[in-house]
């Protein structure tokens, strides 16, 4: 959350993740899921220094719909990166719009 697609490239990757889903009615009947969350990463070169090396943190809200047969999701963070042995950074903000298909579904949602 926070972050641009491919911003952090590492072999060695830990992330977890808090949300709490809300369903609320949206426009034109549509049903929206609201995410707040909180997402924490460590990142390494090698597998060794995982919790001693580069922390990420981000945080923001995501929204979810279906529009017809497209999934829609849209969300904005705020992501703060600390360095081993130092100080978080400042907050640096994201903006991210994923659009895809309905999955196949083999027994169609029966």
């Amino acid at each position: 959350m926070g972050s641009r697609a491919a911003d952090f490239l590492a072999p060695n990757l830990l992330t977890g993740r808090l949300g709490l889903p809300f369903r609320l009615g949206g426009p034109f009947g549509l049903t929206l899921q609201a995410v707040p969350r909180l997402d924490l990463a460590f990142l390494s070169a090698s597998a060794g220094d995982l919790f001693r090396a580069r922390r990420a943190m981000g945080y923001g809200l995501a929204l979810r719909t279906m529009l017809d047969r497209f999934y829609v999701e849209l969300d904005y963070g705020w992501m703060r990166v600390q360095e081993p042995g130092g100080t978080w950074g400042r907050s640096s903000g994201s903006f991210n719009a994923q659009i895809g298909t309905q999955p196949f579904d083999l027994w169609r949602r029966r």
